[in-house]
């Protein structure tokens, strides 16, 4: 569903006039929102105040620019109870949403499956110890290792979760191949596993 922007604290002073104004004059008459709360009129006054402060603090003064930044306040607080009502009266409508003149939200692109690590090692330097390392799969913020022995008939596949790039497994059986895989873990809940790759662990 679209969305609208309902905060404008990030916004410059000279970007905040020209929104608030294409608001009032987007919403004024516009027979989707018949009776807006606050009304048209409240938030034409108070950017009035705000355009007058923010004139008068181009001169400077501690007084002058603290009445900018309240009446800039103001004017952002009314525009944003504004747009939860024109969020909430739409109903979901986009033709809606886009005739009050409020900025769209950008819509997230949808989140798919994370690309598959394609450099994946395994190295044993230690007695029962196994060094693990991929590369950097983008998107993800943990991976996922599994591991098994390779001639394991059951099928289950051992689960560890890290937040690294690179791992250490111990108290693995000595002289004995294993296998490992890793996925990178993102929004998607689905897990791409790399091809496997084995290591004679000492």
């Amino acid at each position: 569903m679209t969305k609208i922007r309902t905060n404008f604290s990030k916004l410059t002073d000279e970007t905040l006039v020209v929104d608030a104004q294409h608001i009032v004059d987007s919403m004024t008459d516009n027979a989707a929102f018949a009776t807006p709360k606050p009304t048209l009129e409240e938030v034409q006054t108070a950017l009035t105040t705000y355009t007058t402060a923010l004139a008068v603090a181009v001169d400077g003064g501690a007084i002058a620019i603290a009445n900018k930044n309240a009446a800039k306040m103001a004017l952002e607080q009314l525009l944003s109870n504004l747009g939860v009502y024109v969020q909430f009266t739409a109903l979901g409508d986009d033709q809606a949403l886009m005739s009050s003149g409020f900025p769209l939200r950008k819509t997230p692109a949808p989140v798919g499956k994370l690309p598959v690590g394609e450099t994946v090692i395994a190295v044993s330097n230690y007695i029962g110890e196994v060094s693990l390392s991929v590369n950097t799969i983008k998107g993800a913020s943990s991976y996922m290792w599994q591991y098994q022995k390779t001639d394991a008939t059951d099928g289950i596949w051992h689960s560890l979760p890290v937040t690294k790039t690179h791992t250490t497994i111990s108290g693995l059986e000595s002289a004995t191949e294993y296998s490992f895989k890793v996925a990178g873990v993102g929004a998607n809940p689905s897990l791409n596993y790399s091809k496997v790759v084995k290591c004679v662990i000492i």
